[in-house]
């Protein structure tokens, strides 16, 4: 969906995947990197975010998301982040309240296959495939609490949802299941903050940090 964006000899290939997977390492780069590297979420620069959380039964739940999106991660008319409120131990940072000059658009009919979220959520719970739709299905919230407008005629927002299987159910699956949802959908949205506050500006494409004079908290750096 970005190859218009750069250089259009910045085509992946399958030997891209492989090389990516060659090259995995314990510390997630978010921001410009994967798929976020020429994403862009409502006239601001978007990117590859992730957040994560530990229940208390110790069963652990994640989410991984392309911000690339039509619509807004910012509320023109509060100058605030919509998914700002989902937070975890002040993981955002000390953010600032925008100034309203954001105006609502959408992207022209030619542009349409250029925006969509991806996202996966993974747990360590052993679901099956039908308690793992359901948490899918939940998860996709998570897009439209961080994001405004969601799921437009312009996006392709997709969110999976996969089990390593470590760990067992008990008896009371369905309430299991719609933790494990609720929680997932809270990820997907915090991935999304961070996907825009890691991001930074490329081709002309301010990111959140230049454009307001802040730079968010960036897990990349060693």
């Amino acid at each position: 969906y970005d190859l218009y964006r750069g250089e259009k000899h910045g085509r992946i290939s399958s030997n891209s995947g492989y090389t990516a997977c060659l090259n995995v390492g314990e510390t997630l780069r978010q921001g410009n990197y994967g798929a976020g590297t020429g994403a862009v979420s409502g006239g601001l620069k978007g990117g590859l975010g992730s957040a994560s959380e530990v229940t208390e039964s110790g069963a652990c739940v994640g989410a991984l998301a392309a911000v690339n999106s039509a619509g807004y991660t910012c509320d023109p008319s509060l100058g605030g982040f919509y998914a700002r409120g989902i937070e975890l131990e002040n993981e955002y940072g000390c953010l600032k309240h925008l100034p309203i000059d954001l105006s609502v658009s959408y992207p022209s009919r030619g542009a349409s296959d250029e925006c969509t979220v991806l996202g996966v959520v993974a747990t360590d719970v052993g679901l099956s495939r039908v308690e793992l739709t359901k948490v899918a299905q939940m998860a996709q919230d998570g897009v439209a609490r961080a994001i405004r407008p969601a799921h437009t005629m312009f996006d392709g927002d997709t969110v999976f949802a996969i089990s390593t299987g470590r760990l067992e159910v008990g008896c009371d699956r369905a309430g299991l299941v719609s933790c494990i949802g609720h929680i997932a959908a809270d990820a997907v949205s915090r991935s999304i903050m961070h996907g825009v506050l890691s991001a930074e500006s490329v081709n002309g494409i301010e990111s959140y940090g230049e454009k307001y004079g802040m730079h968010a908290f960036i897990q990349n750096k060693d």
